[in-house]
């Protein structure tokens, strides 16, 4: 497993979605966001199970993705954003479905039920669809003999 690669990887299939075009995707956990809308992070969030073999020990690694999309004040607008915050919860997820070895840098990966709620950065307000990626990684760390 390239960990490099994850996360080019998981950066250029966020940059390829379409629905909706991001303005900026970041690696890590953004403490601020650009002004304007329509941004997309992604950062490692730890392990989630680790079990082992006669030769190695197999690891499942999470990955937090998370898509901020700024509030307006207008219902006719918030409308809008609900519906392309569903598109996007699809269209993301479908492109990291369509390759689940990361350009063959992981064993395979699961994606998480998505959740929609408020948060704010740096004194705004966002909705932020957000889900996790965890990954395989089977030959994580040699048992010795």
């Amino acid at each position: 497993m390239s960990r490099s690669g994850v996360i080019t990887t998981i950066k250029s299939t966020l940059d390829g979605v379409s629905s909706p075009t991001f303005q900026a995707i970041f690696i890590g956990e953004p403490l601020s966001l650009p002004t304007g809308d329509r941004v997309a992070a992604s950062w490692f969030g730890g392990e989630v199970t680790k079990s082992k073999t006669l030769g190695n020990v197999m690891v499942t690694q999470q990955w937090v993705v998370r898509c901020y999309f700024r509030v307006q004040a207008s219902q006719e607008n918030r409308e809008k954003i609900e519906l392309e915050i569903w598109n996007a919860c699809r269209s993301v997820q479908t492109a990291f479905r369509a390759d689940s070895q990361l350009g063959g840098n992981c064993t395979d990966l699961e994606i998480s039920i998505a959740d929609v709620g408020w948060t704010t950065i740096g004194g705004v307000t966002f909705r932020a669809l957000s889900f996790n990626l965890e990954l395989y990684e089977l030959e994580a760390e040699a048992i010795a003999p």
